[in-house]
């Protein structure tokens, strides 16, 4: 058995993430190589990005498949709120 980000899977089958993942700082260096790998493993991606985030980002984002929600990260309501995330 092989681990990769904290799933088991079986090294001779392809590792398929079933849930939506919700990535705060995809735009950033580390952010976007999560995506990135979440992307290639089969996730469905939710990026949480700043108001001020550039246009370019989001663009890229958005043609990885990734669904972006600018929010005002310093509420934590409107974090949640958008990507569907009861607490």
């Amino acid at each position: 058995m092989k681990y990769r980000f904290g799933t088991q899977y079986h090294k001779n089958q392809p590792s398929q993430i079933k849930k939506t993942i919700v990535i705060v700082g995809a735009t950033g260096n580390l952010g976007g190589k999560i995506v990135n790998a979440l992307l290639a493993n089969g996730a469905e991606v939710t990026a949480i990005v700043r108001l001020t985030t550039s246009q370019n980002k989001i663009i890229d984002l958005e043609q990885k498949g990734v669904k972006v929600f600018k929010v005002d990260i310093t509420k934590k309501y409107k974090i949640f709120k958008p990507s569907g995330i009861n607490f």
